[in-house]
């Protein structure tokens, strides 16, 4: 049986998480192309980050705290404790401190005059924050599949299938 519960927040999570990476990926690539730096456009981003970003949270966080616990005693049961050992306690450190950077980049899509864009160290030092912030995302990415990984491999085990 299906929990829409479970489904709809690793949905929203993912889907949402997803969505601030785009964000990002757009902000670094203006800055790269170092023309066309659209003020409105940066602005619109740097409203829609921390929003997407919260609800990122939220939703992560309720799935934590809702269903993890019964994940976690599987996969510690399982083929691949590894998962919750190393993939979780890893995920959970980049997570909070990549919501905050995440944080920092909308303030300065908000508070940056688009002339400050032009400055070279300027621009090397946000692409470098949004890179920073793209890394974290790809590797939170990455241990969640994991992690699912590991749930999949201890019911299978568990179950004999």
């Amino acid at each position: 049986m299906i929990d829409l519960g479970i489904e709809l927040s690793i949905g929203v999570h993912v889907t949402f998480a997803l969505l601030s990476a785009i964000i990002v990926s757009g902000f670094i690539g203006m800055l790269l192309s170092g023309q066309n730096i659209k003020t409105r456009l940066i602005k619109a981003m740097g409203l829609l980050l921390p929003i997407f970003l919260t609800v990122t949270y939220v939703s992560a966080g309720w799935w934590y705290v809702t269903y993890y616990p019964k994940d976690k005693a599987l996969i510690l049961k399982g083929p691949l404790p590894e998962a919750h050992e190393i993939g979780m306690e890893t995920k959970e450190h980049i997570f909070i401190p990549g919501f905050w950077l995440g944080v920092v980049l909308s303030i300065i899509m908000l508070s940056f005059p688009t002339e400050k864009f032009n400055d070279p160290l300027v621009r090397k030092s946000v692409i470098l924050l949004g890179a920073t912030f793209l890394l974290g995302f790809i590797v939170l990415d990455f241990l969640g599949a994991y992690i699912a990984i590991g749930v999949k491999t201890a019911l299978k085990s568990l179950t004999g299938g």
